[in-house]
């Protein structure tokens, strides 16, 4: 039950709607009991700094998808060191009043190799946004 306690979580992008992250992120609220919720919600790059700013400080957070991964890190007020090294945030909180981002994709690509044979040779990147960037620095962390 959502009611004044609830504290809320978002994904901020556009487009939205396709994503899987609502439902996963939701059973494990429901799992572990959690008074949260986390909802798409699709916004313009105009729009993100206020939202992001505000579901943080209102005591939720979230993630960033496209097109504003690159846009969100300016909109914090301590990014970790990889949101300097990739050019892009995808998650956010408040921390003791500020708000926080971090990069969660190049970790996530490590993780996913290291379950893979790594690949040998030359890599290919094909485009240009926050995900791909954290491709290359991934791949920069293996060598």
């Amino acid at each position: 039950m959502i009611d004044g306690s609830t504290r809320v979580f978002a994904l901020l992008g556009d487009p939205v709607a396709h994503s899987l992250s609502p439902a996963m992120q939701n059973a494990a609220f429901r799992a572990l009991g959690l008074p949260a919720a986390y909802v798409p919600l699709r916004c313009t790059a105009a729009d993100l700094p206020s939202l992001l700013r505000a579901l943080a400080r209102a005591g939720g957070g979230g993630n960033v998808t496209v097109p504003h991964k690159e846009a969100a890190g300016s909109a914090l007020d301590d990014r970790s060191e990889l949101v300097g090294t990739v050019g892009a945030c995808n998650t956010f909180w408040a921390e003791e009043g500020r708000v926080v981002g971090d990069n969660t994709d190049v970790d996530g690509l490590l993780a996913a190799l290291d379950r893979l044979e790594p690949p040998e040779g030359s890599w290919l990147v094909a485009g240009t946004g926050g995900g791909a960037r954290a491709v290359v620095v991934a791949a920069g962390r293996r060598g």
